[in-house]
């Protein structure tokens, strides 16, 4: 299947180059999808190489902070994170997180997954290390930030536990560094704590507006769960919805 993909790409590749030119962008966006099946053939030379000339001309002709630069940066770090060179792909990966963070926003789909690829990478990087070592520790506390960013709450607090645990144990539990983390998971739970009533309340107040809004037979036909309140004596007991 990739086999054929990539004689059609070639083949598109060819022609935009032939009638737009070789910077043209829509040349250089084939050129991008060509790279990424030749990675997916595991001929990670070729893709490499193509990635690299395809990341040069857009920085010229579209310049560094473009979307489609950005992606040829964020194709690359993940291309060199299969080969295990996790220093040049996390200095990509990085690039590719702050550009969009700046060009498209924090929420966007591609700067979240910008975010997870530098996570990847971080997490790869630290397996790579004496698990006692410090900068376990340091990766653990960026990638407690990165699942932050993607509001990933709860791998979030559990990377920031293991960063302070491992920092106690190295610097001490008053090092700055050790206070510095623990800083930031207290201020995590308590947002977590926060939005957590925030959405109980929404969904009291919710609620609420439903009930009001419905008479007592048309809450009963649209939530068919609810039963009549029992009557003991004339007298009604149990609560409304």
């Amino acid at each position: 299947m990739y086999a054929e993909s990539e004689r059609l790409s070639r083949r598109a590749q060819e022609g935009r180059e032939k009638v737009l030119g070789a910077d043209h962008p829509y040349t250089l966006s084939s050129l991008n999808r060509r790279a990424s099946i030749l990675q997916a053939l595991g001929r990670y030379g070729e893709s490499g190489r193509m990635l690299r000339s395809v990341l040069e001309r857009e920085e010229k002709v579209l310049g560094p902070n473009h979307p489609s630069t950005l992606t040829s940066v964020n194709n690359l770090a993940c291309l060199l994170l299969v080969q295990g060179r996790y220093a040049e792909s996390e200095r990509l990966s990085q690039r590719a997180l702050e550009g969009r963070e700046k060009v498209l926003g924090a929420d966007h789909p591609y700067t979240l997954g910008s975010a997870n690829n530098l996570a990847h990478t971080l997490e790869a990087r630290g397996r790579a290390l004496n698990p006692e070592h410090y900068e376990v520790y340091e990766i653990l506390e960026r990638v407690a930030g990165l699942h932050e960013k993607q509001r990933k709450y709860l791998d979030a607090e559990e990377a920031y536990e293991r960063a302070c645990t491992g920092f106690s144990k190295s610097f001490g539990r008053k090092h700055p560094t050790t206070l510095e983390c623990i800083w930031k998971l207290t201020t995590l739970r308590e947002k977590n704590s926060a939005l957590r009533r925030i959405s109980f309340v929404q969904a009291h107040e919710v609620a609420n507006a439903i009930n009001h809004r419905r008479s007592p037979s048309d809450r009963r036909r649209h939530f068919p769960g609810l039963r009549r309140p029992k009557q003991i004596g004339g007298m009604t007991v149990g609560k409304r919805l």
